[in-house]
């Protein structure tokens, strides 16, 4: 996985990272206080393959807590196992 919190340069985007070298992105978006969106894309075609409302830790106010992005990377890598399987 790439950086913790790469590239967040849009205020809405509370986490964005790569997986398998840059071939998948993961982005979670806020949606509303407390909740969020897990958004899985395929880099190379840009197709949006998986998205999920997520819970947001404390609003996520200073950033992501380290047990979302925990979560929130598990889910990514199950998608991706799937997709790829």
């Amino acid at each position: 996985m790439g950086g913790m919190g790469e590239g967040m340069s849009e205020p809405h985007v509370v986490y964005e990272n790569t997986v398998d070298e840059g071939k998948w992105a993961m982005k979670v978006v806020r949606a509303k206080p407390y909740v969020g969106s897990l958004i899985v894309t395929k880099v190379e075609t840009g197709e949006e393959v998986y998205h999920q409302p997520v819970t947001l830790a404390y609003d996520a106010a200073f950033g992501p807590d380290m047990d979302d992005v925990a979560e929130w990377q598990a889910i990514t890598i199950n998608v991706i196992d799937k997709e790829t399987s």
